[in-house]
């Protein structure tokens, strides 16, 4: 099963450019709207979970991030997370048009 998900992971960083980040950024920030902004005690999670757990603990912030999280996502930046996780032979060196 996980070399099926590493075939997957491989082939997409090719595939990947800015008008598919865009769409799925737009898709999480909708399900955050749902979830945190319009639902009752949506927020609270992002009061208590930093008095709860230290700084910098991976606990100590919502799950799906802040608006300005999801805004600042750029094709850019993906490019320098997915190649440090993917092996060598796993990935192509390709880069968003």
């Amino acid at each position: 099963m996980l070399w099926l998900d590493a075939d997957r992971m491989g082939w997409l960083l090719p595939t990947m450019d800015q008008g598919k980040l865009d769409l799925q950024r737009d898709v999480v920030k909708n399900e955050r709207r749902q979830g945190v902004d319009n639902a009752p005690y949506g927020k609270a999670d992002e009061t208590i979970l930093p008095v709860l757990f230290p700084k910098g603990h991976p606990y100590s912030w919502d799950v799906i991030g802040s608006m300005d999280d999801l805004s600042a996502a750029a094709c850019r930046r993906r490019q320098g997370i997915l190649p440090s996780v993917l092996r060598a032979e796993q990935r192509d060196d390709h880069h968003c048009g």
